[in-house]
């Protein structure tokens, strides 16, 4: 004989009733619900969170990278070059970690879905910012050669342009997709 206990009701599936050792008693317990099913993470959203994050690594790499090469013409053959953090690096360094972190918390899935949407919106602002500076940035080296000395945008510039672009599309489609919020 089984020992007294709850024990699964054979009369109503899902519940369980008393056993008290010898028969079965009067005293049910109601079915219990099942778990919430957790709500599904979109491959989307995972495969817009590699891209947002990977624009942002790529931002900070460009950001540290040669933004200005410089050299002459003439017969003296001379050269150098200038990092970002030289220049406006080090507000776009600022901008990719920002960006970073929004990414993470909206990848994250913290937060009801506004304030995802929020956190998303204010990671393409980011984007669109190191955007401008990248834009101003190479109009601005690219407009200073002269005669004797040609200046153009190094490949750290370049890259953050590239990577600021990835970045406002990535974290636009996380704002207006509504399956990833």
């Amino acid at each position: 004989m089984a020992a007294p206990g709850w024990y699964d009701d054979p009369q109503a599936a899902g519940g369980k009733r008393w056993w008290d050792g010898a028969q079965w008693t009067d005293h049910v317990a109601a079915p219990t619900a099942p778990a919430a099913r957790a709500e599904a993470y979109p491959p989307a959203r995972i495969a817009l969170a590699a891209i947002a994050a990977l624009s942002g690594v790529l931002l900070i790499v460009g950001s540290i990278g040669t933004w200005v090469s410089v050299q002459t013409t003439g017969p003296f053959h001379l050269a150098a070059s200038r990092g970002g953090l030289d220049r406006d690096g080090a507000i776009t360094l600022a901008l990719a970690i920002l960006c970073l972190i929004l990414i993470g918390v909206w990848a994250a899935r913290l937060g009801p879905p506004p304030a995802r949407i929020a956190v998303a919106a204010v990671a393409a602002f980011l984007g669109l910012l190191g955007v401008i500076i990248a834009i101003a940035d190479i109009a601005d080296v690219q407009s200073n050669g002269t005669a004797i000395v040609e200046s153009s945008a190094g490949w750290g510039l370049w890259l953050c342009l590239v990577a600021s672009v990835a970045l406002l599309v990535a974290m636009l489609a996380a704002v207006v997709a509504p399956k990833l919020r």
